[in-house]
């Protein structure tokens, strides 16, 4: 029979928010905070309608389309990160953990600020932690802001 041990409250707590924050995100929607008669805190949602939508194309790793066609319907997590930062390792490791607790509802998309020639250096990376999301290196573009989203 096997157990698992209780996350410690404050990764419940940080989980949890960074979970709201991403799904109040995902659906354009703000949720200001409310007193009822009871003094309770009582959360509103108030999604947005016509608010422009980013608009994104890459090509992963692999060769398929990661475009916000692809992901449409679904909240999604861009992870930028570099193949040569720490930081990016635990980061990686974060998001794929995201995927897996939550698929199929949540999209979740590694993007490598790596110029193209190192390539190999991303490849890698990918291989050795089998991150198992779509990976793909962005484009000066993106790197330098100049129309990187629509």
């Amino acid at each position: 029979m096997r157990t698992s041990t209780p996350k410690p409250r404050a990764e419940r707590l940080a989980f949890g928010a960074v979970a709201l924050g991403l799904l109040l995100t995902g659906c354009g929607a703000t949720a200001p905070a409310a007193l009822d008669a009871s003094g309770a805190a009582e959360a509103h949602l108030e999604v947005r309608t016509g608010a422009r939508r980013a608009s994104f194309r890459w090509t992963t790793l692999s060769g398929e389309a990661l475009s916000t066609e692809s992901t449409e319907g679904r909240i999604t997590v861009l992870g930028f990160l570099a193949s040569y930062d720490d930081a990016s390792l635990a980061e990686a490791r974060f998001l794929v953990g995201l995927a897996k607790h939550h698929a199929p509802r949540l999209n979740v998309a590694l993007l490598f600020l790596d110029p193209d020639e190192n390539r190999p250096l991303v490849e890698a990376f990918v291989a050795s932690l089998r991150l198992e999301v779509p990976a793909a290196i962005v484009d000066r573009a993106t790197v330098t802001r100049e129309d990187a989203f629509e």
